[in-house]
């Protein structure tokens, strides 16, 4: 099964335990609260001065809220609603959010589905998401996923542009087999995006 990250100590052996917590908490991934769902969108232009950036990034943000007014304006939010907020970073610039859906899986797939018209409507747009379970959209693939990606490593290799999903391969990784910070992930974007793997079956 498709464990989505959880971490399972149950499944280390004495040693990794060991070294895991020697290695103190500073490997630690941020964990989300239960039912919430956080997103990340990020332009990748080299076209597009970083005096520039924060217009376009603008940009996306009225739209994202345009959109999330064309098809929820009757919607009840069980908790949070969809929003978009400009967050600099470890050096980078990009639009952030988190909402709490509470009970309601539905308001994660609407959020879902508004990032993915989003990355319709503007060609230099890559999104994230994922929630305290971790890259979530992969689990109806869990099937027909690459052999070498598993939840220990998925981690910022799952994104959406052109309203296709993405994977970044272990090259963005060197070659290892461990997870992306979001700085690599982004560092391969821009550099290497020919390089992702695109699937009809995922």
């Amino acid at each position: 099964y498709y464990y989505l990250g959880t971490y399972r100590p149950e499944e280390m052996g004495s040693e990794d335990k060991t070294e895991f917590f020697e290695n103190g908490f500073e490997d630690l991934p941020r964990r989300l609260p239960e039912n919430c769902v956080e997103y990340m969108l990020f332009i990748i232009d080299s076209q597009v001065e970083s005096r520039k950036l924060l217009s376009e990034l603008e940009a996306i943000r009225k739209a994202a809220t345009q959109l999330c007014d064309r098809f929820t304006r009757d919607y009840i939010w069980q908790r949070d609603v969809f929003q978009l907020q400009v967050k600099n970073d470890k050096g980078l610039v990009y639009l952030h959010g988190t909402t709490d859906y509470g009970d309601s899986v539905e308001d994660e797939w609407l959020i879902v589905f508004l990032l993915r018209e989003l990355t319709k409507s503007f060609p230099s747009l890559w999104a994230r998401v994922f929630d305290s379970d971790g890259e979530f959209l992969l689990v109806e693939a869990a099937n027909v996923l690459p052999k070498w990606l598993s939840p220990e490593i998925d981690t910022n290799r799952v994104w959406m542009h052109r309203g296709r999903l993405w994977i970044l391969p272990l090259a963005a990784s060197s070659g290892e087999k461990r997870p992306l910070s979001i700085t690599e992930a982004v560092s391969f974007l821009n550099t290497s995006p020919d390089a992702l793997a695109n699937s009809a079956f995922i």
